[in-house]
């Protein structure tokens, strides 16, 4: 059964310790089984526990039948034998200190497709400001401007109007031709 909800959440190689549903949001409790850890500094392989997090973790997962599901996790740290330095294992799909998984994070994304920026925000509990950050950062990593526009001929763009609709400021852009 936990093997099922990890291949349905999309924790393969993950270990499945409880699953908790309440009227409002579903609460898997995993870990990873890998038993050593690659130090940061030095690169070299530990299997050295220094010592293991107190507290589970929440990280928002996914949503299930409407409701969030997060996924608790409990990091080991680590003791490098070659540089002496106390690291803390890395779990695949979550960066450090975030409260999200890249899951979530393209799954919010995803919801951008058809909505506008405030009806997303609504859909999946958050601000419309964490969704253009969001945003942002995937463009920044994956479209690289100048490189994209290096072969194309200089065109003039010709913006018509402009106007503040609170603190947004909106452009309509009416021509766009090569110069």
């Amino acid at each position: 059964m936990k093997q099922f909800i990890a291949e349905l959440l999309g924790l393969q190689g993950w270990i499945i310790y409880r699953v908790k549903i309440e009227s409002d949001r579903i609460d898997v409790y995993a870990g990873r089984p890998r038993k050593e850890a690659s130090c940061p500094s030095c690169q070299t392989l530990t299997r050295r526990v220094h010592d293991r997090s107190r507290e589970w973790r929440p990280k928002l997962h996914t949503r299930c039948n409407g409701l969030p599901v997060y996924l608790w996790v409990r990091p080991r740290r680590f003791k490098c034998p070659n540089c002496g330095k106390v690291f803390t294992e890395r779990f695949p799909g979550i960066r450090p200190r975030a409260r999200r998984t890249e899951r979530a994070e393209v799954d919010w994304l995803e919801n951008l497709k058809d909505r506008s920026f405030r009806r997303a925000a609504e859909v999946v509990r958050t601000s419309p400001g964490t969704l253009r950050r969001l945003l942002l950062k995937q463009v920044t990593n994956q479209v690289n401007i100048e490189e994209a526009l290096k072969d194309l001929p200089a065109f003039a763009l010709s913006i018509d109007e402009h106007s503040f609709r609170g603190q947004d400021m909106m452009i309509t852009v009416t021509c766009v031709w090569p110069e």
